[in-house]
């Protein structure tokens, strides 16, 4: 009788921890609309320097948390199972491509310094440098589905001059419920990210530095 409880506590555990484990979200596939068109060379990079990331605590292919209706954190990863920056790349390089810029994507790794990644870019030799600094970058499940972000989009001149520098930071609720919210917010975190990556390419510094024209209607 009490093995018997025991395998059913057991087997209890194991299918409320299910859901939370092993969950990966797809930041590759999303695309992100510049709302201007643009001419040249450009080259851009996403620099993932998250706290957590460089001390090793998480790694690179971290997106984020998923809790167990126990409250229990699991972590979730990219489907690619890349480093988040890389995945975050293609959609900064893809907007930037179908905008009408010739952009050269450059990886680069969270260990290097923002001086190694700027001298990086450079060396392409493009005539704009985009440099996207992924400060904080996180969903969680502790209750409504949360997004974390902080990131830092930084323009350059071909002699690495800063033309424009703009930041978003904060906290979103992506809405959802605490349990059975991976399919949900598997969605919408990566929108999340083509919408704020949006947004900063529509400021008007960026835009300005980068020579956009606005599309007509």
């Amino acid at each position: 009788m009490r093995q018997g409880f025991r395998l059913t506590l057991l087997a209890a555990t194991a299918w409320l921890s299910a859901c939370a484990i092993g969950n990966e979200y797809a930041y590759d596939a999303r695309p992100a609309n510049i709302a201007y068109q643009g001419s040249g060379t450009v080259a851009s990079a996403v620099h993932d320097q998250r706290s957590y990331v460089k001390s090793a605590d998480k790694p690179p292919s971290f997106v984020g948390l998923q809790r167990n209706r126990f409250g229990i954190p699991f972590d979730v990863s990219t489907t690619s199972g890349q480093a988040l920056d890389v995945d975050l790349g293609k959609t900064l390089g893809g907007a930037l491509t179908s905008a009408g810029y010739r952009d050269t994507p450059v990886v680069v790794s969270f260990k290097e310094t923002g001086a190694a990644v700027r001298s990086r870019l450079q060396a392409t030799r493009a005539r704009r440098l985009v440099l996207l600094t992924l400060n904080e970058w996180k969903t969680d499940t502790r209750t409504k589905a949360a997004l974390y972000f902080d990131l830092t989009m930084a323009v350059y001149d071909e002699r690495c001059k800063l033309l424009a520098k703009q930041s978003l930071k904060g906290r979103d609720d992506i809405g959802g419920k605490r349990f059975g919210t991976e399919a949900y917010v598997s969605e919408q975190a990566p929108q999340a990210f083509a919408n704020k990556l949006e947004a900063l390419f529509k400021t008007p510094d960026v835009m300005k530095a980068l020579g956009g024209l606005a599309k007509k209607p």
